[in-house]
């Protein structure tokens, strides 16, 4: 759902800004879009992960190789980054 608001942000961003429809608390600025999008980067990382345990019973020679997947492509997000 994220990757779709994020794919229609021009038609949320529309929609959010019409006063006679009440949303104007709803709508995102340019740092909100911005953290929403490396926030769906982190979530896509985890649900990698998560779809390739659902194939299988995971045992310790793949759970380690995917902790470490999960840390090397994580460890670029610092709370910094996803908080403006």
């Amino acid at each position: 759902m994220l990757e779709y608001t994020l794919k229609h942000q021009e038609a949320v961003d529309r929609i959010t800004q019409r006063k006679d429809l009440g949303l104007r608390q709803c709508e995102l600025s340019e740092d909100k879009w911005e953290m929403l999008t490396k926030l769906c980067n982190v979530l896509k990382v985890l649900k990698e992960v998560t779809e390739f345990f659902s194939w299988s019973m995971p045992n310790l020679a793949t759970v380690i190789p995917a902790m470490d997947l999960i840390d090397k492509k994580l460890s670029h997000f610092s709370e910094d980054d996803l908080i403006p």
